[in-house]
């Protein structure tokens, strides 16, 4: 998904900082999942709100590991972007890992960056073709001029103009 798809998708988003991190059974007992809770630093879409809780299938309980191939893991104390959409109550990531970025400081410059971890993945379109990548998606970028990006979406689309 290029970035207009994720902020479509996307009811909520965020940056913040991981506070928590917690595996449990899923609420029909058939798999673990893992929950995060999100200190909310800026909304970016969704309304203000100084927390969220994320839920993504994988993690580890009482000595199992159910990985999910594609969905995202969260550490505590780490600074993510998030585009975060409904499902079942609860508020999951968008495209998984495509609605998951990471933010570090650079060492050399101090500044923070942001990046979409990719773990080997390889996106396509609908009919199986490899995906071209959206630009401002390949990073690290400057979190800041990311986060821009993304603001402009949002206005734009609150003024009915859509996106691309």
């Amino acid at each position: 998904m290029g970035l207009e798809d994720l902020e479509r998708q996307g009811q909520v988003v965020v940056l913040g900082e991981v506070r928590s991190v917690a595996s449990m059974m899923s609420e029909d007992g058939r798999i673990i999942v893992t929950r995060a809770t999100v200190r909310i630093e800026r909304t970016l879409k969704g309304g203000p709100r100084a927390e969220i809780t994320v839920e993504v299938p994988g993690g580890t309980l009482n000595g199992t590991t159910l990985v999910a191939s594609g969905a995202p893991r969260f550490t505590e104390g780490e600074r993510v972007v998030l585009f975060l959409e409904a499902v079942h109550g609860r508020f999951g990531v968008a495209g998984w890992n495509q609605g998951r970025f990471t933010v570090r400081r650079d060492p050399r410059t101090g500044r923070d960056l942001v990046t979409q971890p990719g773990g080997g993945s390889l996106y396509v379109d609908p009919h199986g073709r490899p995906a071209p990548r959206d630009p401002r998606l390949a990073g690290p970028r400057v979190l800041e001029d990311f986060l821009r990006d993304i603001a402009s979406i949002v206005a734009r689309r609150s003024r009915g103009g859509g996106g691309s």
